[in-house]
Formats: structure tokens, C-alpha cells, sequence
């Protein structure tokens, strides 16, 4: 719940449901009394008008010899009959303990409440734990995922794979999330497509007329986001074009362990031959991002993978066409009516694009693009396929 956009969908959820948010993580530290433990935060309770929201925060410890234990076993196991797309085994004797606290967590977390159905919002980090409390009170499981599958650096476990293909029901954000889960030889039983939610009361079309237009890019300073990319693309627009535009780089300065700092961003754009073109936001906040939405006319991503992009959202329910690489979930949506579609690292093509669109060459229909996107992702659209997957499950 401390994400905006995953609260988001559950205020919305929570119209139709009631629901207990457990958000899980693992110790940063390897250390425990026990072999393995799962420790459950006091309760506390959202006031929602519309339903019941109830949060704990569970944290899993092992000791330290326990988790080398499991990573030798790992490898063993490995070599009796890999699987493919599997990188970690767990022995029958751990997922025997993971069991114990699983099941502990949801004997305590259905004393007051008959849970009917285990959604883990985040397939990659809760696969074995939602499986095993789904099994414990014997009710419906439905996955879904966010984020890139599996995560950079990281291979998925055998349990990821048990738990995956057990589930009910996979809630799809985009077609490009099902390829990545699949290429890890995971056979998903059913998949229902819902996308991201937009809520197209926060997120209005209020355009503000001017004479210069205006280029629009919300990310953080990280690789995935590609600001190499931008950079190439606006050295090259600049160099098509001898009509005036302007551009604002927002939300540069996001304060996660994978971003490069919003210094070494802005000394970047100092250098460049744009450098005049050029308005820096470093954050801001979830309220005022209508409006700045509004103050564009095209919205840019270059990133090189997405699940399914909220900000690219957020723009086109604005109003904004938008200019994205294929990065993943916006190919789902956006046609030459809703913008432009270039592959990875394709600076030429975007640039190219962008000139067109400045030189009054190309021009899209606002309306039509915010309702195109309201119609798939909006609040009616959002709420009424994903109870179309939990009342079916």
C-alpha cells in the first residue's frame, strides 16, 4: 500500500471487496534464532468508504548456515534434472519449514476474517507463499506481475514454477508480461488481460493552449528508462528542425538504489545543444500530475522494458499522444491515432517522429485518445474485469 499506484487499484477493488493487504519481504539480514522464521506485524485498518482495507507486514529471517545450506543443496539438486528456466531448487526439508510459517500467518490472518480468495499482486517476490496459503485455506489463486520477470540478475525457483502454473487465474497487465513469465517454460493455466488501472477522474483532459509545443518525458535517471535514448533523439531533432519546441524531463530525481543521481542528469543537459529547450522538474507529486500533463502536447518514453507503463496512462488519458519505444504494454494500445511506436534504441525513428509532429505534420485527436484509453484501463473497465476473474475463480 505504500505504492501509490497498487493502493490505487485496491481503493477501487475494495468498492466491491474487502481486503486484508499483507505485504511480504524477506530480511535484509540473514539473521535468526531459528532456522527460518515468518514474523506478522501488528494489524492495522485503512477507513475506506467503500469497503475494508486491512494491512500487516510479514518479514521471512533464516539463519545464516540455513541459507547456505539451501544454496549447496541448490546446486545438487540442479545437477539430478534441471529444468528449464529454473535456477534455484529448494530442498523438500525448506519448503517443508516455509510451510509451517505460512501456515501459522494464515491461521492467525483468517481467525476474524473468511478469506475467499489469495491474490499476489507481485508474482516474483509472493509465488510460493501466496501458493501455500491459497492451499492452507483451500481457496482460489490468482497472480499478477509488475515487474520485469524475472527481475535483472535474479533466476526464478522451482517453487516460482510449482506456484505459477497451480494458479486459477494470471491477470495479465500486458501481452508482453505473458511472454516474459512463459519463456521461463511456466505454463500459465488461464490468463485474463486487465492491464493498469487509470483513473480518469484524477487524470482529466484540460489542455493548455500555447504556440511552442511542448515534449514531455516522466522517468527516472536509470538504465531501463534509456535517457541515452532521449538525448540521441532530441541532439537529432534539433538538428531537423529550425521550428522553436520546448521540453520538460520530470521525475529525473526518483530516490531508488537503481537510479544515477539527478546531478549527473542535469550536467547532461547543460552540455547538450538543447540545453535552451529545456525545463527540469526533479519530482513531483502524485496530485499535480494531471497538470502537468496538461501543460504538454506529446508525451516520450524510451524506455528499454516496461510492464505496462502508468505515466504513458496517465498522458493519453490527458489527452497527450505518445511517442514510445517497444518496450512493453504499449504496443497493447497505441496505433498511429494514438502516437508512434519505435523499436529499442531506435533514436532515428523517434526523432524523425517528433519533427513530424513539430512541423504540424502529423496531428492526433485528444479526445479520441483519452477515451480510447479510459475504455480499456479506466476505473469501470479496471473493476469490472478483475471481478470478472475473482467472482469466476
Amino acid at each position: 500500500m505504500s505504492g501509490s499506484f497498487f493502493k490505487e487499484q485496491i481503493e477501487l477493488l475494495s468498492q466491491k471487496y474487502n481486503f486484508i493487504v499483507l505485504k511480504y519481504h524477506r530480511g535484509e539480514a540473514y539473521k535468526s534464532n531459528k532456522a527460518y522464521e515468518l514474523t506478522l506485524d501488528r494489524e492495522y485498518q485503512v477507513d475506506e468508504d467503500c469497503g475494508v482495507i486491512k494491512e500487516y507486514t510479514a518479514t521471512s529471517f533464516e539463519s545464516t548456515f540455513t541459507y547456505a545450506l539451501e544454496r549447496v543443496k541448490s546446486a545438487l539438486n540442479a545437477r539430478k534434472g534441471r529444468i528449464p528456466g529454473v535456477g534455484i531448487y529448494h530442498s523438500e526439508g525448506y519448503n517443508r519449514m516455509i510451510a509451517a510459517a505460512v501456515n501459522g500467518i494464515a491461521a492467525e490472518l483468517s481467525k476474524d476474517e473468511e478469506i475467499a480468495l489469495v491474490y499476489g499482486i507481485s508474482a516474483m517476490g509472493v509465488a510460493y507463499e501466496s501458493y501455500l496459503m491459497a492451499k492452507y485455506l483451500q481457496v482460489p489463486l490468482i497472480f499478477s506481475e509488475h515487474g520485469p520477470f524475472p527481475y535483472p540478475g535474479t533466476t526464478i525457483a522451482d517453487t516460482d514454477k510449482l506456484a505459477l502454473e497451480a494458479a486459477d487465474d494470471f491477470l495479465a497487465i500486458s501481452h508482453d508480461k505473458v511472454r516474459q513469465i512463459m519463456l521461463q517454460n511456466i505454463k500459465l493455466s488461464h490468463i485474463t488481460y486487465v492491464g493498469n488501472l487509470i483513473d480518469e477522474n484524477r487524470f482529466i483532459c484540460d489542455r493548455i493552449n500555447h504556440e511552442v509545443p511542448t515534449i514531455l518525458i516522466v522517468a527516472a535517471n536509470s538504465f531501463f528508462k534509456n535517457y541515452d535514448m532521449f538525448f540521441e533523439t532530441l541532439e537529432k531533432l534539433n538538428n531537423k528542425t529550425s521550428n522553436p519546441y520546448h521540453v520538460i524531463i520530470a521525475g529525473y530525481n526518483a530516490n531508488k538504489s537503481y537510479c544515477d543521481s539527478a546531478e549527473s542528469l542535469e550536467k547532461r543537459v547543460k552540455k547538450s545543444s538543447f540545453s535552451d529547450k529545456v525545463e527540469l522538474i526533479p519530482a513531483v507529486a502524485r496530485e499535480d500530475m494531471s497538470s502537468l500533463y496538461n501543460r504538454a502536447d506529446v508525451f516520450v518514453m524510451t524506455s528499454i522494458q516496461e510492464g505496462q507503463p502508468v505515466s504513458a496512462l496517465e498522458a493519453a488519458c490527458c489527452g497527450l499522444p505518445v511517442f514510445a519505444t517497444r518496450c512493453g504494454g504499449v504496443e497493447d494500445y497505441v496505433d498511429e491515432s494514438m502516437g508512434r511506436i519505435v523499436d529499442i534504441t531506435d533514436s532515428e525513428s523517434l526523432s524523425e517522429y517528433l519533427r513530424q509532429y513539430i512541423d504540424k505534420e502529423i496531428t492526433f485527436d485528444a479526445n479520441h485518445i483519452r477515451q480510447t484509453v479510459v475504455s480499456q484501463f479506466g476505473c469501470e473497465a479496471y473493476l469490472d474485469t478483475i471481478a470478472s476473474s475473482f467472482d469466476k475463480s
